[in-house]
């Protein structure tokens, strides 16, 4: 457990320190909708505000402050009950939960500065032959813009889904070890008092 502490210690400083300092970059150099091409046909920094969740959902809601500040606070009680269960060897899902934490974390403070809107910067998108692929897969070309917070929640959940669909069962039990091995039949038998 005290490993697991300071590996998530480690986690959260680190990203949510660098998921606030990009949109501090951002807001600081670039104007509302501004955007930088930087790999042309494929990804642009661009600001963008936004005051709902992903894809801009309950952005008009007068009382989504509230509503996710609420299901913030919940995620973080949540994340922190499943962290302490954690065995010492389970540190993909450590990994995962901290992840998860700092993601929520850096957009949580987003939304209770002054702006309660979350700075979004990172665009991705499909130009070209790849354009009419990418738009049947997800309905269009352009992906959401998105931010470090968002990434890790990303990444977190992806590791959450590994450890589950393929960690989980095969990680041994520590307090198996002190368990005694089962007899085999041989051993049972002459362990078995003889029959006067």
């Amino acid at each position: 457990m005290r490993a697991h502490v300071r590996l998530s210690s480690i986690i959260v400083v680190f990203f949510v320190a660098l998921d606030q300092y990009t949109k501090y970059l951002v807001r600081a150099n670039l104007r509302m909708r501004e955007r930088i091409e930087v790999i042309p046909g494929f990804f642009n920094l661009t600001h963008l505000e936004n005051p709902g969740a992903a894809w801009g959902i309950l952005g008009d809601n007068e009382y989504r402050l509230v509503f996710f500040t609420v299901i913030t606070l919940v995620a973080f009680i949540v994340l922190i009950g499943y962290f302490r269960q954690l065995k010492p060897d389970e540190r993909t899902m450590a990994c995962a939960l901290s992840l998860i934490f700092a993601g929520a974390l850096g957009n949580f403070i987003d939304r209770l500065s002054p702006r309660h809107t979350v700075t979004d910067f990172l665009d991705f998108y499909a130009s070209g032959a790849a354009a009419p692929i990418v738009r049947k897969l997800i309905g269009s070309a352009h992906w959401p813009a998105w931010n470090v917070a968002d990434g890790c929640i990303s990444v977190g959940v992806t590791l959450f889904i590994i450890h589950i669909l393929f960690l989980e069962n095969r990680t041994p039990n520590p307090e198996d070890k002190d368990a005694p091995a089962p007899l085999t039949p041989d051993a049972q038998e002459a362990s078995e008092p003889a029959e006067s």
